[in-house]
């Protein structure tokens, strides 16, 4: 955030503790794990009382201030799904003249990565090794952000990680894509490189390929029986419906039949054409049935 939008922005017409209180966290969220995000860790928020020790605030300021800027008029910050506190609009608070640097850096660093890779005559994985060669093709197509990929080679070519490390990692940039964590961020610059987060080692958490399969089998049974129930339980649902449809029939057939016999054709046509209430409503399939009983 520049002088000038906080001069003359609508931050400026804030109470003073909840100016505080935002770019206290503006500054927290620009050193988190979590660009963006005000958190210990990806997955991992603050608690109250930490933070507002960290920010040299009570509790109860805080939390108001919090609450003051989620407000859809102010619309600044929002509580994520594991209540990380998120920075709306993240980029907009950055320097285009550090996201440039930034970006020339990792440029640089990417071109450096790749000379050194040449000179030692290594462009991508052993190309002898083709296993190699699929698992890190699988990766990268899975992983998000396409940047620094000699740099993952050579950690595929250097870690040689197994068929089983391979689908562990599918398993992780999956959850993190769909469910919950680093993966999901919009902004592609705030998404990890793809050697950085395999050097953090998430991926290693995920339940081995065998354990996967073993709770996917079970989740499916799960529900195989469950919706076996529920067939079941409709089935006899319907069944007694149409019983009591059967026997209610049965009843005004018995009961109204006779009265009905003793009108004459006319009459009865009168009433199905004429839509007549409430004889036409309840009891007009037994009016067809005696109609068409005549006209065979």
């Amino acid at each position: 955030m520049n002088g000038y939008n906080f001069i003359y922005g609508s931050l400026r017409l804030d109470p003073p503790i909840h100016q505080l209180v935002f770019i206290k966290l503006l500054a927290m969220a620009s050193i988190s794990r979590v660009p963006g995000t005000v958190c210990i860790a990806d997955g991992i928020p603050y608690p109250t009382d930490v933070l507002a020790t960290t920010l040299g605030v009570s509790k109860d300021e805080l939390t108001k201030a919090i609450e003051y800027h989620c407000e859809q008029t102010q619309n600044r910050l929002k509580l994520n799904i594991w209540c990380g506190i998120e920075i709306v609009n993240w980029a907009k608070y950055q320097s285009k003249s550090y996201l440039r640097v930034r970006k020339h850096r990792e440029q640089k660093r990417t071109e450096g990565e790749k000379k050194r890779i040449e000179q030692r005559g290594c462009n991508a994985p052993v190309t002898t090794d083709d296993k190699l060669v699929t698992l890190f093709n699988q990766f990268w197509a899975e992983y998000p952000r396409k940047d620094a990929k000699q740099r993952a080679v050579v950690w595929f070519e250097k870690n040689k990680p197994t068929e089983d490390d391979v689908f562990k990692m599918l398993y992780m940039i999956s959850f993190q894509k769909t469910v919950g964590g680093r993966l999901r961020c919009r902004e592609r610059n705030f998404i990890p490189l793809p050697t950085t987060w395999l050097n953090d080692g998430d991926w290693r958490d995920a339940p081995l390929r065998a354990e996967q399969e073993q709770a996917k089998a079970a989740k499916a049974k799960e529900k195989a029986e469950l919706l076996t129930i529920q067939d079941r339980a409709t089935e006899r649902s319907r069944e007694a419906d149409a019983k009591r449809q059967k026997e209610r029939e049965a009843e005004i057939r018995k009961e109204d039949g006779p009265k009905l016999e003793k009108l004459s054709t006319e009459r009865l046509n009168e009433i199905m054409d004429k839509h007549l209430n409430p004889m036409w409503i309840t009891r007009g399939w037994l009016i067809k049935e005696i109609l068409k009983d005549r006209h065979v």
